[in-house]
Protein backbone atom coordinates (compact mmCIF):
# COMPACT_ATOMS: atom_id res chain seq x y z
CA UNK A 1 0.00 0.00 0.00
CA UNK A 2 1.11 3.67 -0.89
CA UNK A 3 1.56 6.28 1.31
CA UNK A 4 0.72 9.69 0.21
CA UNK A 5 3.37 12.38 1.47
CA UNK A 6 2.68 15.98 2.15
CA UNK A 7 2.43 17.65 -1.41
CA UNK A 8 1.17 14.39 -3.41
CA UNK A 9 -2.33 13.00 -4.19
CA UNK A 10 -4.87 13.03 -6.32
CA UNK A 11 -5.97 16.16 -4.95
CA UNK A 12 -2.38 17.86 -4.57
CA UNK A 13 -1.71 16.74 -8.04
CA UNK A 14 -4.64 18.59 -9.28
CA UNK A 15 -3.90 21.90 -6.92
CA UNK A 16 -0.30 21.86 -8.88
CA UNK A 17 -1.75 21.21 -12.14
CA UNK A 18 -4.22 24.13 -11.93
CA UNK A 19 -1.58 26.60 -10.29
CA UNK A 20 0.84 25.85 -13.38
CA UNK A 21 -2.03 26.27 -16.00
CA UNK A 22 -2.95 29.24 -13.97
CA UNK A 23 0.46 30.57 -13.80
CA UNK A 24 1.00 30.30 -17.53
CA UNK A 25 -2.59 31.43 -18.80
CA UNK A 26 -2.64 33.89 -16.66
CA UNK A 27 0.21 36.12 -17.99
CA UNK A 28 -0.98 35.72 -21.56
CA UNK A 29 -4.50 36.75 -20.73
CA UNK A 30 -3.08 40.36 -19.15
CA UNK A 31 -1.14 41.10 -22.04
CA UNK A 32 -4.00 40.20 -24.90
CA UNK A 33 -6.15 42.52 -22.93
CA UNK A 34 -3.49 44.90 -22.40
CA UNK A 35 -3.25 44.79 -26.97
CA UNK A 36 -6.62 44.62 -27.33
CA UNK A 37 -8.37 47.83 -28.37
CA UNK A 38 -11.45 48.99 -25.90
CA UNK A 39 -14.68 50.53 -26.63
CA UNK A 40 -14.39 53.77 -27.83
CA UNK A 41 -15.75 56.52 -25.52
CA UNK A 42 -17.65 58.49 -28.21
CA UNK A 43 -18.92 57.30 -31.05
CA UNK A 44 -19.60 60.36 -32.93
CA UNK A 45 -16.43 61.72 -35.05
CA UNK A 46 -15.08 65.13 -34.21
CA UNK A 47 -15.78 67.76 -37.10
CA UNK A 48 -14.71 71.17 -37.75
CA UNK A 49 -18.54 72.66 -37.18
CA UNK A 50 -17.95 71.40 -33.43
CA UNK A 51 -14.17 72.73 -33.22
CA UNK A 52 -15.61 76.17 -34.18
CA UNK A 53 -18.41 75.82 -32.05
CA UNK A 54 -15.67 75.17 -29.11
CA UNK A 55 -13.50 78.44 -30.24
CA UNK A 56 -16.89 80.35 -30.52
CA UNK A 57 -17.91 79.37 -26.35
CA UNK A 58 -14.24 80.09 -25.23
CA UNK A 59 -14.30 83.37 -26.70
CA UNK A 60 -18.07 84.20 -25.59
CA UNK A 61 -16.12 82.99 -22.08
CA UNK A 62 -13.28 85.46 -22.39
CA UNK A 63 -15.79 88.32 -22.90
CA UNK A 64 -18.56 87.39 -20.30
CA UNK A 65 -15.37 88.39 -17.65
CA UNK A 66 -15.61 92.18 -18.65
CA UNK A 67 -19.07 91.82 -18.38
CA UNK A 68 -20.50 93.19 -14.29
CA UNK A 69 -23.56 91.20 -14.85
CA UNK A 70 -24.23 88.01 -12.66
CA UNK A 71 -21.35 85.38 -13.71
CA UNK A 72 -22.81 82.93 -16.39
CA UNK A 73 -21.15 80.27 -17.70
CA UNK A 74 -20.53 77.85 -20.49
CA UNK A 75 -21.48 74.77 -21.49
CA UNK A 76 -19.34 72.48 -23.54
CA UNK A 77 -20.07 68.89 -24.64
CA UNK A 78 -17.22 66.40 -25.50
CA UNK A 79 -18.23 66.62 -29.07
CA UNK A 80 -16.35 69.81 -29.09
CA UNK A 81 -13.96 69.38 -27.34
CA UNK A 82 -12.93 66.37 -28.86
CA UNK A 83 -13.04 68.35 -32.11
CA UNK A 84 -10.48 70.87 -30.50
CA UNK A 85 -8.16 68.45 -30.03
CA UNK A 86 -8.15 67.15 -33.03
CA UNK A 87 -7.96 70.20 -34.89
CA UNK A 88 -5.26 71.05 -32.94
CA UNK A 89 -3.51 68.28 -33.38
CA UNK A 90 -4.31 68.16 -37.31
CA UNK A 91 -0.69 66.31 -37.92
CA UNK A 92 -1.23 63.53 -35.00
CA UNK A 93 -5.15 62.79 -35.85
CA UNK A 94 -4.98 59.33 -35.05
CA UNK A 95 -3.35 59.87 -31.56
CA UNK A 96 -5.44 63.18 -30.43
CA UNK A 97 -7.80 62.30 -27.54
CA UNK A 98 -10.87 61.44 -27.22
CA UNK A 99 -12.89 62.93 -24.64
CA UNK A 100 -16.20 61.97 -23.06
CA UNK A 101 -18.48 63.03 -20.87
CA UNK A 102 -21.18 60.88 -18.16
CA UNK A 103 -23.09 62.50 -15.43
CA UNK A 104 -19.82 63.90 -13.50
CA UNK A 105 -16.89 62.17 -14.46
CA UNK A 106 -14.52 63.14 -17.57
CA UNK A 107 -13.22 60.21 -19.52
CA UNK A 108 -10.23 60.56 -21.71
CA UNK A 109 -8.19 57.97 -24.09
CA UNK A 110 -5.78 58.25 -26.09
CA UNK A 111 -2.80 56.16 -27.71
CA UNK A 112 1.20 55.88 -26.45
CA UNK A 113 3.70 53.81 -27.57
CA UNK A 114 5.28 51.61 -25.08
CA UNK A 115 7.86 48.86 -25.82
CA UNK A 116 6.84 49.57 -29.16
CA UNK A 117 3.62 48.65 -28.79
CA UNK A 118 0.79 51.22 -29.42
CA UNK A 119 -1.46 50.80 -26.38
CA UNK A 120 -4.79 52.83 -25.89
CA UNK A 121 -5.18 54.13 -22.48
CA UNK A 122 -8.24 55.13 -20.88
CA UNK A 123 -8.68 57.22 -17.99
CA UNK A 124 -12.10 58.91 -16.42
CA UNK A 125 -12.16 61.11 -12.91
CA UNK A 126 -13.55 64.65 -11.61
CA UNK A 127 -12.02 67.74 -12.76
CA UNK A 128 -12.17 70.40 -11.25
CA UNK A 129 -9.94 73.99 -10.63
CA UNK A 130 -7.56 75.05 -7.63
CA UNK A 131 -5.43 78.46 -7.25
CA UNK A 132 -5.84 78.46 -11.53
CA UNK A 133 -4.69 75.58 -12.18
CA UNK A 134 -6.55 72.50 -13.58
CA UNK A 135 -7.55 69.53 -10.71
CA UNK A 136 -7.65 65.67 -12.08
CA UNK A 137 -8.58 62.75 -9.40
CA UNK A 138 -8.86 59.27 -11.42
CA UNK A 139 -11.36 57.27 -10.88
CA UNK A 140 -10.56 54.39 -13.20
CA UNK A 141 -7.22 53.26 -15.48
CA UNK A 142 -7.55 50.91 -18.17
CA UNK A 143 -4.91 50.04 -20.35
CA UNK A 144 -6.21 48.37 -23.50
CA UNK A 145 -9.39 46.26 -22.47
CA UNK A 146 -7.31 45.57 -19.18
CA UNK A 147 -8.75 47.37 -15.86
CA UNK A 148 -5.50 49.00 -13.85
CA UNK A 149 -6.66 49.54 -10.20
CA UNK A 150 -6.08 53.46 -9.42
CA UNK A 151 -4.68 52.85 -6.39
CA UNK A 152 -1.78 51.65 -8.86
CA UNK A 153 -1.25 54.27 -11.06
CA UNK A 154 -2.32 57.33 -9.13
CA UNK A 155 1.10 58.19 -7.58
CA UNK A 156 2.33 57.99 -11.05
CA UNK A 157 -0.47 60.00 -12.83
CA UNK A 158 -0.03 63.17 -10.05
CA UNK A 159 3.81 63.12 -11.09
CA UNK A 160 3.03 63.30 -14.74
CA UNK A 161 -0.04 65.77 -13.97
CA UNK A 162 3.02 67.88 -11.54
CA UNK A 163 5.54 67.61 -13.96
CA UNK A 164 3.48 69.03 -16.61
CA UNK A 165 1.66 71.45 -14.22
CA UNK A 166 2.10 74.18 -16.22
CA UNK A 167 -0.19 72.66 -19.53
CA UNK A 168 -2.40 72.79 -17.03
CA UNK A 169 -2.62 76.62 -16.31
CA UNK A 170 -5.78 77.74 -16.62
CA UNK A 171 -6.57 80.84 -18.60
CA UNK A 172 -6.79 84.46 -17.14
CA UNK A 173 -10.48 84.60 -17.94
CA UNK A 174 -11.55 81.00 -16.10
CA UNK A 175 -12.08 81.00 -12.84
CA UNK A 176 -13.86 77.26 -12.41
CA UNK A 177 -15.02 74.61 -14.33
CA UNK A 178 -16.40 70.93 -13.74
CA UNK A 179 -18.36 68.42 -15.56
CA UNK A 180 -21.96 68.07 -14.44
CA UNK A 181 -24.52 66.23 -16.61
CA UNK A 182 -22.06 64.72 -19.64
CA UNK A 183 -21.44 68.69 -20.13
CA UNK A 184 -18.12 70.46 -18.96
CA UNK A 185 -18.92 73.80 -17.30
CA UNK A 186 -16.46 76.78 -17.05
CA UNK A 187 -17.42 79.83 -15.35
CA UNK A 188 -15.41 83.18 -15.68
CA UNK A 189 -13.18 85.28 -12.92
Amino acid sequence: MHTWGKNEGPSGIRLSFILGVAGFVLPIAVVMLALRAPDQISPKVASPASAQSFQTKVSQLEQMQTQTSVAQEVHLTAEEISSAFAEGNASLSESAPVVGFHNDVVTGQFTAKIAGQQLYVTVSGHLGAKDGYVTFEPTSFKVGDLTVPVALVNAALQKKIQEQREQMKLPAFVGDLRVENGELIIRPK
